[in-house]
C-alpha cells in the first residue's frame, strides 16, 4: 500500500473552521442596519414611493449581488477556477447588456441610426413624418455634414407629400418636430426653391375659402364676405417663408362691385359688398393675389396687415379665383319652406317642463315658478318666450335661451329673469 494520503472530492467543501467576524466588524454591521431601518421607517411614512423603490431594489439587485460575489469568493478561496468564472461572466452580464443598450442608443438614436439615408427617407419617414425621431436623426446628419442638397429635397418633398395627405386644405398646427431641420437646411442653403414652396403649400393651403354667401331679399343694399386664405399657425410655422394674400376685385355675373374692408388678420379677411340686387341667382367671383415672401423681410411686420404695394419683394407670387353663388329672392318669395314634420322640430326632445308650481309671496300674494330642462345637445339656437295659461288667464314668464358654441354649452339669461328658473308674481 502506498503511504501517501486519500481525499474524497466532497472534501473540498469542508468547513474550514467556521464562520469568523470581528467584534468591530459586527459593531459596524449593527450600526449600517439600525441606520438603514431607520431611514427606511421614514420613508414608509413620508416617502412611500422612496420605500417602495428602496426595497424593490433590496430584494432584487442586492441578492442577485450577493449571489454573485459568493460564486467568486467560493471559487478563489477553495480554488475552483469554474466556479470563479462563472460568477465573474454573471457579474458582467448586467455591465455588457447596459453596455449595448447606451452603445445601441448613441449609435442608433430611435431605432434609425444604423440605417441609410435614402432608407430614412423612402421608408421611415412616410411612417413617421409627424414624430421626432425621423427628424432629429436627419438634423444630426445635417449638422454632421452627411446629408447631400439632393437628400435634403428628398426629405422635404416627402414631408410635403405626406402633409398634403394627411390634410389636403392645410396643415393645422406647427411644424413642431420637423422646425429645426427645416431651419437649419434653409440656413444652409440646401433646400430648392420647388421643394420650399410645396411645403410651403402644403402648409399654407393652396386654395382661399369663401364662407356661403348669404340669400337677400331683393331690396338689400349691402351683404357681409368672409374670407380664409392660410393657416392661424402662420406666425409660428418655422418655414422661412411666409403667405401674403390680397383680395384685389369682386365681380358679380362678370361686374365688378364695390367692396369695403371691414377686418383683416391673419388668415380672415371679412367685408361687405354693396350693390341693389334683383331676384336671380349669380355667380359671385373674387380675385385674390397671393405671394410667399421671406420671413427675414417681415421682421416685426403682420404681413397680413400690409398693402399689396407695401409688401417686399416676394419669392413667388401668383393669383386665384375664388367662385361662389349668390341667391336673391322676391319680396313674397319663401326662403325657407314650412316643415309640418315633427322630427324636423328643433324642440323635439330637447326642452320639456320639468316642474311647474305655484308658491306663496310676500304680502298674500302668490308666485308662479316654472323649471325648463334641456335635454340633447342641440346645435340650433334656442330663443322662446314663456306664457303661462290658468284657466283665463294668461301670464308672461319670460324668455328662455339655449345656445351651443364651439361645444361650449351656456344657458343665458334675459332681462327679465334668470334662466332655467321662470318666475311670475300675481
Amino acid at each position: 500500500m502506498s503511504n501517501s494520503e486519500t481525499t474524497s472530492p466532497s472534501d473540498d467543501f469542508a468547513p474550514s473552521g467556521g464562520f469568523r467576524i470581528s467584534l468591530k466588524w459586527m459593531l459596524l454591521l449593527l450600526l449600517v442596519i439600525g441606520a438603514g431601518g431607520g431611514l427606511l421607517g421614514r420613508a414608509f411614512f413620508w416617502h412611500p414611493q422612496v420605500f417602495q423603490a428602496v426595497v424593490g431594489l433590496l430584494a432584487t439587485i442586492v441578492p442577485f449581488v450577493l449571489a454573485i460575489g459568493t460564486l467568486i469568493v467560493l471559487g478563489i478561496r477553495q480554488r475552483r477556477k469554474s466556479i470563479a468564472l462563472w460568477g465573474a461572466m454573471l457579474a458582467c452580464m448586467p455591465v455588457l447588456g447596459f453596455g449595448m443598450l447606451f452603445l445601441s442608443e448613441y449609435l442608433n438614436s430611435g431605432g434609425m441610426g444604423v440605417l441609410s439615408t435614402k432608407q430614412l427617407i423612402a421608408q421611415r419617414l412616410p411612417q413617421q413624418f409627424d414624430e421626432p425621431w425621423v427628424w432629429n436623426e436627419l438634423t444630426s446628419r445635417l449638422a454632421a455634414g452627411k446629408l447631400t442638397a439632393e437628400q435634403v429635397d428628398d426629405a422635404i418633398d416627402e414631408l410635403a407629400n405626406q402633409m398634403t395627405a394627411s390634410k389636403p386644405n392645410g396643415w393645422d398646427s406647427p411644424l413642431s418636430w420637423q422646425g429645426d431641420f427645416v431651419e437649419q437646411a434653409d440656413a444652409a442653403g440646401m433646400i430648392s426653391d420647388a421643394s420650399l414652396f410645396a411645403l410651403c403649400d402644403a402648409f399654407y393651403g393652396t386654395q382661399a375659402k369663401l364662407d356661403p354667401l348669404p340669400r337677400l331679399r331683393e331690396g338689400k343694399p349691402s351683404f357681409n364676405v368672409r374670407l380664409n386664405f392660410g393657416s392661424p399657425w402662420g406666425g409660428n410655422s418655422r418655414l422661412p417663408l411666409e403667405l401674403a394674400w390680397h383680395l384685389q376685385a369682386i365681380r358679380i355675373d362678370g361686374e365688378a362691385v364695390e367692396f369695403r374692408e371691414n377686418h383683416r388678420g391673419g388668415q380672415d379677411w371679412m367685408g361687405v359688398i354693396e350693390g341693389d340686387f334683383e331676384k336671380g341667382e349669380y355667380k359671385a367671383e373674387f380675385d385674390i393675389v397671393a405671394a410667399y415672401i421671406d420671413r427675414d423681410k417681415l421682421l416685426g411686420v403682420n404681413a397680413s396687415r400690409l398693402k399689396i404695394e407695401q409688401w417686399p419683394k416676394p419669392r413667388q407670387r401668383w393669383g386665384q379665383t375664388v367662385e361662389g353663388t349668390l341667391e336673391v329672392f322676391g319680396p313674397q318669395d319663401k326662403i325657407v319652406a314650412l316643415s309640418t314634420d315633427s322630427a324636423d322640430a328643433p324642440l323635439s326632445g330637447a326642452v320639456r317642463i320639468e316642474r311647474l308650481v305655484i308658491q306663496p309671496d310676500v304680502e298674500g300674494k302668490c308666485k308662479v315658478v316654472m323649471k325648463i330642462e334641456y335635454g340633447e345637445v342641440q346645435t340650433t339656437p334656442l330663443s322662446f318666450d314663456v306664457e303661462v295659461a290658468i284657466g283665463d288667464e294668461v301670464i308672461e314668464m319670460g324668455r328662455s335661451y339655449y345656445v351651443t358654441f364651439q361645444q361650449l354649452n351656456g344657458t343665458s339669461t334675459s332681462f327679465l329673469k334668470s334662466i332655467p328658473l321662470l318666475y311670475a308674481a300675481e
